[in-house]
């Protein structure tokens, strides 16, 4: 057998053994670590690559809406304004065909249905009343309420086309700038 002393000799020591040793654990530690480093920073970097797309995606998706709601933004402006422009001269005609059928009606160019000439249960047999404005006193007041009727009847159907115009075109508006849910 190998005397003891020779091999601590041989080896250096004790001392020397034990610095060996905790060396060895030293290096193999520094080692590990370095590895698993490498790996942490290669993930990192693979994270880093993945949110730098998905943030230059969402800035082009960002960009692409913005630009989509802002034309149909302009779209909408466009047709509510003709919405608005058709109401007001819908409106102007309504107001001169009223104006112009009153003043038909006093002129005798534009005679009532008998309907709407008065209540028959008012009238007296015999000849007719004659003023100086014509032949009958209530000619007038019949005259303008089947005009402010009629009149208002024609306002009233350009509203409604004012506000089915409004309606479609909001309507085209959200669907054009909203974004579907998705499930």
């Amino acid at each position: 057998m190998i005397p003891a002393a020779t091999v601590i000799s041989a080896i250096g020591g004790v001392r020397a053994t034990v610095w060996l040793s905790l060396a060895v654990l030293a290096v193999a530690a520094a080692g590990i670590q370095t590895v698993r480093l490498s790996s942490t920073q290669a993930s990192y970097d693979g994270y880093r690559d993945k949110m730098i797309a998905a943030t230059a995606n969402a800035a082009k998706a960002a960009a692409e809406a913005r630009d989509t709601s802002y034309v149909a933004r302009e779209a909408y402006y466009w047709k509510s304004g003709e919405a608005e422009n058709a109401y007001q001269a819908g409106r102007d005609s309504a107001i001169q065909a009223q104006a112009t059928l009153v003043g038909d009606l006093r002129n005798g160019i534009v005679r009532l249905r008998n309907e709407w000439r008065g209540c028959s249960g008012v009238r007296q047999s015999g000849p007719t009343p004659t003023t100086a404005q014509g032949p009958d006193a209530d000619a007038e007041l019949r005259a303008e309420g089947a005009s402010a009727l009629i009149g208002n009847a024609d306002l009233a159907d350009v509203q409604v086309q004012w506000l089915q115009s409004e309606l479609i075109a909001t309507r085209e508006l959200y669907s054009k700038c909203m974004i579907p849910k998705s499930d």
